[in-house]
Parts: structure tokens; sequence; C-alpha cells
């Protein structure tokens, strides 16, 4: 009889090792995923607001070009292709952004600043440059705060 309850003893000590052991390593699994998934996020939050930047330089430089006298048409042509480079990947990466975050408070910030970037070749003035230009910054740092609340 002695032997039974040791035997039993033993399976339930064993069994409930089991589950505890079990559930650590779900908890340890799923923080790993979570973690896993923040860092995609900043990463994707991250590249979305740098190719954004490097197409406003882009913007800027056509415009700058185009108000160049004398005017460098080849030069005009040259900038604008590297525009439409920049205005491509910062789609792309706002999509990724999109898809990782699912928000939409933080994807109507990253569209609000993309859109922005469109108004600055057409701008008539030096003056109205740095207003939209004074404008993507307030965007883009609205952004960027935003994204802070998901990825910290």
């Amino acid at each position: 009889m002695a032997a039974t309850v040791a035997v039993l003893g033993t399976l339930i000590g064993t069994f409930g090792t089991l589950v505890l052991q079990r559930r650590a390593a779900d908890r340890t699994a799923s923080h790993a995923r979570e973690d896993r998934l923040r860092q995609e996020r900043a990463s994707a939050c991250l590249a979305f607001a740098e190719v954004l930047s490097e197409l406003k330089r882009a913007s800027v430089d056509v415009w700058l070009r185009r108000h160049d006298q004398p005017r460098d048409e080849e030069a005009v042509r040259a900038a604008r292709q590297e525009a439409d480079r920049c205005g491509a990947q910062a789609q792309s990466a706002m999509f990724r952004m999109q898809l990782m975050t699912h928000d939409r408070q933080l994807g109507a910030l990253a569209h609000a600043a993309f859109e922005l970037v469109g108004s600055v070749q057409p701008a008539g003035s030096r003056t109205e440059l740095k207003r939209v230009e004074r404008a993507f910054e307030v965007a883009v740092e609205a952004f960027i705060a935003d994204a802070h609340r998901l990825v910290i």
C-alpha cells in the first residue's frame, strides 16, 4: 500500500511539474512573440520615417533645380526620377507600417505626412517652400510621437 501511495505521489508531482513547466514555456514564448512584433513595428515605423525624409529631400531638390538660373533640364529630370523612386519607397514603407501596426490613428498621421511632401514641388516661392517643410517636420514629429506609443 505504501508503495502505491509513493508511486501516485510521484506521478502527481511529475504531472504538476509538467503543467507548471508548460505554462512557463508558453509565457516565455508569448513574451518572445510580443517582443518580436514590437521590434518589427518599430522597424517598420522607423523605415517609413527614414524614406519619407528622403522623399522630402528629393522633392526639395526638384524644387531647387526647377528654380535654378539658368535652369538645367537634365538635372531637373534626374531629380524628378530620384523623387519618384523615393516616393515609391515611401509608399511601400507606409503600406508595411500600416500592415504591421493595424492602428488607424498612426496610419492617418503617416498618410498626412506623406501627403504634405506632395506640396513641396508645387510651392510657388521659397517662403511657401519653407512653410511646407516646417509643416512636414511637425507632421513627422506627430507620427513619431504616436509610433512611440506602439513600440515602447
